[in-house]
């Protein structure tokens, strides 16, 4: 009997210790939970109440460099959310930064915001409030591009971005350049470096291409689809056709240039970050 009562005692303190929100099963609050915790804070300090949000037990909060009680300085004065919002959102250290406006009476003022979120839980939070002193000096908060500029609109010139594809500009040589998309092997990691030369000898030009970048948070994946692939100029399509892959050259390559050698031929350098250089020298069997 006496074995029962401790063991029930120790399973009412872990119990106890265990945070009472649904949130707990996980500390990772992904982007659209960040950007959603910086919307409800905003509605809550339009609405003056704090206990809309959900808060850890102890919650450090700043304005402008001072710590306050959460509901003091911009918490009873903000009347509304302004129109813009800028998020920067961190899921791997579970925090989000929001730059934007906010109505105070009836003028907008400037707030940065940083929220830390630990379990679904905010922890912290560091504002800076910037008052213009009236919409005179600061015209552009809380409206739309129409307000802003009026009939200023009406002598814009709107452009049309048909092409969100890597491609290569070539100069006519006559005022102009002709645009060739390059081939879909191209577009499946970002390209941080092209070179022309004439790869296989036979007068036309070609173009080499690298890339690749590792510098991205785990849950994304890294983007390492792209070796350096040779692109020869096919002149009856009026098209870049792909070409072999050169081997062995697997890692984020961030410049490529051709050097000359002493018997007056070429050989193409790769830099990589935090890799050797790799050296590659063409041929006509290279095709």
């Amino acid at each position: 009997m006496r074995v029962r009562t401790i063991a029930a005692a120790a399973t009412a303190v872990v119990v106890g210790w265990l945070p009472a929100t649904s949130s707990f099963a996980s500390d990772l609050c992904e982007r659209a939970c960040l950007t959603g915790m910086a919307d409800k804070y905003l509605a809550a300090l339009v609405a003056h109440d704090p206990s809309q949000l959900p808060l850890a037990r102890v919650v450090r909060f700043t304005e402008n460099g001072q710590e306050l009680l959460l509901g003091d300085g911009l918490w009873g004065t903000a009347t509304a959310a302004g129109k813009y919002r800028l998020y920067v959102a961190d899921p791997e250290d579970g925090q989000v930064g929001l730059y934007g406006t906010v109505i105070e009476g009836d003028n907008p003022v400037y707030m940065a915001l940083r929220l830390k979120v630990d379990y679904g839980l905010i922890s912290e939070v560091e504002t800076i409030v910037v008052r213009s002193g009236g919409t005179t000096s600061f015209p552009p908060a809380g409206k739309t591009m129409e307000e802003i500029f009026g009939g200023g609109l009406d002598k814009a010139v709107e452009l049309d971005a048909e092409c969100l594809s890597s491609l290569l500009l070539t100069n006519t040589g006559r005022s102009g350049f002709v645009m060739s998309s390059l081939p879909k092997e191209v577009q499946w990691s970002p390209v941080f470096a092209f070179v022309p030369g004439d790869w296989n000898g036979d007068g036309l030009v070609d173009v080499i291409a690298a890339g690749n970048f590792y510098g991205v948070l785990p849950y994304e994946g890294r983007y390492d689809a792209q070796m350096p692939a040779l692109f020869a100029f096919d002149p009856k399509k009026q098209q870049f056709e792909p070409g072999p892959i050169l081997a062995g050259a697997r890692g984020e390559v961030r410049d490529l240039k051709w050097l000359r050698t002493a018997n007056n031929g070429s050989i193409l350098v790769a830099a990589r970050n935090n890799d050797s250089l790799l050296f590659f020298h063409p041929s006509p069997s290279s095709r």
